[in-house]
């Protein structure tokens, strides 16, 4: 990408969308510049990452065989590529970003009901039969690490302020 600005095309998942966002963040953390080829959805991305008609792009496990990990945009190594080094042990600072995965509901959900569901959720995590489903899905066991009310809450508000940096930076409109 430094040897070609502006020619290496990525693909995300659409403007304004993680995959381009974290992009955004990997070129400016990197000092390069790329050509954003948005798509609605990831199946697209891959699709032509396939077939060479983009160069580059982020993307979660499961990964199609025949695609090259180059680094990954976690704080630390995903292990199903041992090997992969994270970009922060490839020299790139600051483009680091954990993916997880939270559930949601209306802000007026009754407590009991909320707590219930958090119950639910939390044994589901620990469970070893959906532990296994999942691992077999994605080919590595999930890190459970259970936040709920105010920590959640905190963590959340902590990561839409690091996007919103980015996107501002980088003056991204979202579509």
């Amino acid at each position: 990408m430094k040897a070609r600005p502006g020619q290496v095309k990525y693909g995300s998942t659409g403007t304004g969308a993680v995959v381009h966002v974290g992009m955004a963040s990997f070129e400016a953390a990197a000092g390069v510049k790329g050509l954003h080829v948005p798509y609605q959805g990831i199946a697209p991305v891959l699709n032509d990452l396939m077939s060479g008609t983009i160069d580059i792009s982020q993307s979660g496990s499961p990964v199609p065989e025949g695609l090259k990990a180059l680094a990954s945009a976690g704080t630390k190594r995903n292990p199903e590529f041992p090997n992969v080094p994270t970009l922060e042990e490839a020299g790139i600072k600051g483009a680091t970003w954990d993916v997880w995965w939270g559930f949601f509901a209306p802000p007026n959900l009754p407590k009991p009901i909320a707590d219930r569901l958090i119950a639910e959720i939390t044994a589901v995590t620990k469970d070893p039969a959906a532990i296994a489903k999942y691992k077999a899905a994605v080919k590595f066991e999930p890190e459970a690490n259970p936040l709920t009310g105010e920590a959640f809450k905190k963590s959340v508000l902590e990561d839409n302020q690091k996007w919103k940096a980015v996107v501002e930076r980088e003056k991204i409109s979202i579509e």
